[in-house]
């Protein structure tokens, strides 16, 4: 049995808070952010992709975006476009160098987050595809097409939230991989479109913050359990094998990929869970928030594919409770999970043909 460890983020200016020729509008070229770069370096056409730096230059909002939307951490963001009505196949897409080339056979956890802001001057529409192109030498968009790679990771469902929303996955590297490319690698045929409200020129844009890729250390749960616990302390460390789990959903499913989001959807009361997938912890002692906290997992042949909320406290209503998102095969499900300090609320996959 395993769980992720943290370790060196090989993403380099991660929340894109280092850049040059900051102006009061809030706005300016992609060029400015240091080591990331437009992945168009042509612009030599009168349309080409280009992505944007965004960041705040007091308490204001920006205000020429005409939206709510503010940095998951510091004062800046990354923003692109992922689909366009008026332009067919229009896209962009940002690239950086890594700090090291990744090794060739070992396992990485890639983790960025997303938002769609709120009443964008773009229009609001949700898309799916969004991914990672891990390469090991620098791609290049001649226009606004889209990229003609296959991305190592991509959303399969449709994304849109004006909150900030975490998504994680782990890889297995194929290659001495250095440049890393974020957008959406797919033509119009192949991207699935959610319009949510319209405008003079609709388009899907997504700010992008806190981009990070860390080698997926794994370590024996038996030294994590040997922790000491403190007396009345229920964070449960080595207890989660000892409750009852109780099946309170049974979702079938046709494709290997789960995206599990959980969040806080009721009062905020101080609810810290740990969630199990087949007994393997990917989220430990983890306090919800109403924030949206999103996973992708996958279906293991010969095993439960339990998914299990284990409490470590009751809150300040109890029971301890969850909401959750499963989305897979183009379906989505919502529900709550409850569980107590005996008893813990699970979700089992089943997969049919």
């Amino acid at each position: 049995m395993t769980l992720s460890a943290h370790s060196q983020n090989l993403v380099p200016n991660e929340s894109f808070e280092s850049f040059s020729g900051k102006n009061e509008s809030g706005y300016s070229d992609f060029s400015e952010i240091n080591n990331w770069y437009n992945t168009n370096k042509r612009q030599n056409t009168k349309l080409f992709g280009t992505p944007d730096l965004l960041y705040r230059t007091g308490n204001e909002i920006f205000e020429k975006h005409r939206t709510s939307f503010k940095p998951l951490k510091g004062i800046a963001a990354a923003g692109l476009i992922t689909y366009m009505l008026r332009v067919k196949n229009y896209r962009e897409f940002i690239s950086v160098k890594l700090n090291e080339s990744l090794k060739k056979g070992e396992k990485y956890k890639l983790t960025f987050n997303l938002t769609c802001g709120d009443k964008t001057t773009f229009g609001s529409i949700g898309v799916n595809n969004f991914g990672a192109y891990f390469s090991r030498f620098p791609i290049e968009q001649f226009q606004y097409e889209p990229i003609g790679v296959t991305p190592q990771v991509a959303l399969k469902n449709v994304f849109y939230d004006n909150e900030w929303t975490s998504f994680s996955f782990v890889f297995e590297a194929q290659d001495e991989y250095r440049y890393l490319t974020l957008g959406n690698f797919s033509s119009d045929e192949n991207t699935n479109t959610l319009y949510i409200k319209y405008d003079l020129d609709p388009q899907a844009y997504y700010f992008i913050d806190e981009v990070s890729l860390e080698k997926h250390v794994e370590k024996s749960l038996i030294a994590e359990n040997s922790k000491t616990i403190k007396k009345g302390n229920d964070s449960g460390a080595e207890k989660t094998a000892s409750r009852k789990v109780t099946e309170q959903q049974l979702i079938p499913i046709t494709e290997s990929e789960i995206v599990v989001s959980i969040w806080d959807s009721g009062k905020k009361d101080g609810d810290i869970i740990t969630l199990e997938f087949n007994n393997e912890k990917i989220l430990k002692e983890f306090k919800l928030k109403k924030k949206k906290k999103t996973i992708t997992l996958y279906h293991q042949e010969n095993s439960e594919n339990t998914l299990s909320l284990f409490a470590h406290n009751l809150g300040k209503e109890p029971p301890n409770t969850a909401a959750f998102t499963i989305s897979s095969g183009g379906k989505t499900y919502r529900f709550n999970l409850r569980s107590d300090l005996t008893e813990s609320g699970a979700v089992k996959f089943v997969k049919i043909k």
